[in-house]
This record gives structure tokens, C-alpha cells and sequence, in this order.
């Protein structure tokens, strides 16, 4: 089985760093897409993430990130296609211009750590925090 990954960008630091960013399967129960995780001003871009269990694309975890961004990713059939951390002390997240078809549970979410604190970010008339800036995605089912 695939990690569902193909050549993975991740700007600003080294992928695979376990202090700032994981990609592929995870040991986990965070799921096996790209994760952020201890992270300030990087960007995911350009990506295509197929088949993810939990998460193709994961901005940030608990309070631990700011200034983080996803744009230009296409993401099929994960269980939730992008989250951005929500957590008290989280900062702000741009999700714009990504492909994201297929999410199961939903395609953008609001997370504290493992628990979803929205309702399906990318559904149209949803109420988005402001701290998640969001553009130019485009969802399907």
C-alpha cells in the first residue's frame, strides 16, 4: 500500500524533521498525510495526497503553530482532506486554492489536538474562525 504521497513540498523546512513536520504513515493515530506539527511560516504546496486514513494535510497541532498556509494541493479520498490547529494559542492559517474530493469525514476541519471543533469548513454558508482564512478551494463529494 501506497503512503499516498508523491514527492512530497514542504517549504521552509525539511520533511521528515520530527520536531516540525511528518510525512507519510504515521505511528500514531493522527492518520499518514503531511502534519505540521511545532511549525511558524512554513507552506504545503503543490502536492498531490491520495488515500490518507485520517488527514491528507494537518496545519499545525495544539498551540503550536502560526502563520502556516496550504495552497495549490490536490487531496483525494482522505478522512478529512486539510485541519488547521484551533487550540488556545494557535495562530492564523491560509487554505486557499487546493482540489480537495473524496473526504470522508469532511474536507477542511478546525481541530484542538484530536478533536474536530468545527463543523465541515468547506461547505457552503459554514461559519469559518478567524483565524482560518480561507480561498479559492474547490470541494467535491
Amino acid at each position: 500500500e501506497s503512503d499516498g504521497i508523491a514527492d512530497p513540498l514542504v517549504t521552509g523546512i525539511k520533511p521528515g524533521d520530527s520536531e516540525l513536520c511528518d510525512v507519510g504513515p504515521s505511528q500514531d493515530r493522527r492518520g499518514n498525510g503531511i502534519h505540521l506539527w511545532n511549525s511558524v511560516g512554513h507552506t504545503i504546496s503543490g502536492n498531490t495526497i491520495e488515500n490518507a486514513k485520517d488527514v491528507g494535510i494537518a496545519l499545525g497541532w495544539g498551540p503550536y503553530s502560526r502563520d502556516l498556509s496550504a495552497t495549490g494541493n490536490v487531496i483525494r479520498n482522505c478522512g478529512k482532506g486539510i485541519t488547521a490547529s484551533l487550540s488556545a494559542g494557535a495562530g492564523p492559517v491560509m487554505i486557499a486554492n487546493n482540489i480537495i474530493s473524496g473526504a470522508q469525514i469532511a474536507a477542511i476541519m478546525g481541530m484542538d489536538h484530536t478533536e474536530p471543533v468545527t463543523a465541515d469548513l468547506g461547505k457552503d454558508g459554514a461559519e469559518v474562525p478567524e483565524r482560518i482564512r480561507l480561498s479559492g478551494n474547490l470541494i467535491r463529494s
